[in-house]
């Protein structure tokens, strides 16, 4: 096999673990290929897996720069917005007012 068809592949499985829920082993491919290549579906591959583990300090810096790359993609939006709502609700302690928590979403 080459390369391209090992990048092909990775991209494959990494799909199929996220959507099976083995979203560990997941995450660690969809690092390797956001890395090497900033693919938008990669990265909102990488955000989803981010996201449902509660990995919210990483992901909010990969949002930062999934947003400046891929402002227009429909699903890496709706990854984006969900990673911001739940990474932000995630630090609010649990007896804060609803006034805080309204604001905060």
């Amino acid at each position: 096999m080459n390369s391209f068809e090992d990048f092909e592949q990775n991209k494959k499985v990494a799909s199929e673990l996220r959507k099976a829920g083995n979203l560990e082993e997941a995450l660690s491919i969809y690092k390797d290929l956001w890395k090497e290549n900033g693919d938008k579906f990669d990265g909102a591959g990488l955000l989803n897996c981010l996201r449902k583990l509660k990995l919210f300090n990483e992901a909010l810096t990969v949002v930062e720069e999934y947003q400046k790359k891929y402002s227009d993609f429909d699903w890496g939006n709706m990854e984006v917005i969900w990673t911001l709502l739940q990474g932000k609700l995630n630090q609010i302690e649990k007896d804060e007012p609803l006034v805080i928590v309204i604001e905060v979403a």
